[in-house]
This record gives structure tokens, sequence and C-alpha cells, in this order.
């Protein structure tokens, strides 16, 4: 029943409402979110980013310092960024 109430008492706003959701900004805001959902998606699955299996094989390195093994650890994340890019796929010209 409050949902028709503030139906009644917000008419005037349902058409911008509307305008609003097919406006530019909307619509590339939309766009950006799909980029970086499927983006994110790629990236667990070409390497497991973010699934709990790094942790597992930093925890048995033999690397000495902790700041040595953060270092390497960023590293792997800036090549996984680097593969990603890389391996995206071509439209082939018909």
């Amino acid at each position: 029943m409050a949902f028709v109430n503030q139906l009644v008492v917000k008419a005037d706003l349902i058409p911008t409402a509307f305008t609003n959701t097919l406006s530019g900004a909307a619509v590339g805001g939309g766009c950006l979110g799909t980029v970086v959902r499927f983006g994110n998606r790629r990236g667990v699955f070409s390497n497991e980013t973010g699934l709990g299996s790094a942790p597992i094989a930093h925890a048995v390195s033999k690397i000495n310092g902790i700041v040595a093994h953060g270092i390497i650890t960023i590293c792997q994340f800036i090549v996984l960024l680097l593969s990603n890019f890389k391996s995206g796929k071509k439209k082939k010209k018909l």
C-alpha cells in the first residue's frame, strides 16, 4: 500500500525517471560496468586471482624477506593485467 501511496505523491517525477534512465551518462555507466564485470571474470578464470589459491602458493615459497615477497606478488598482478589486455580477441575482417 505504501508503494501506491508513493506513486500517487510523486507522480510528477515518473516521466523524469524514464528519461534519466536512457540518458547518455546512464548508458555509458552501464557499458563501463559491463566491461569491468567481464574483465574481472576473465582475470579470475585466467589465473584464479581472488579465489584464494595464491596465498597457498606464497605460503610455501622460499623467498627471504617480506618486502621481496610483496614485490613479487604485485608483479604477478601486473603480469596478469598485461596478459589479459594482450590476449583480447580481435575482430576478423569479413
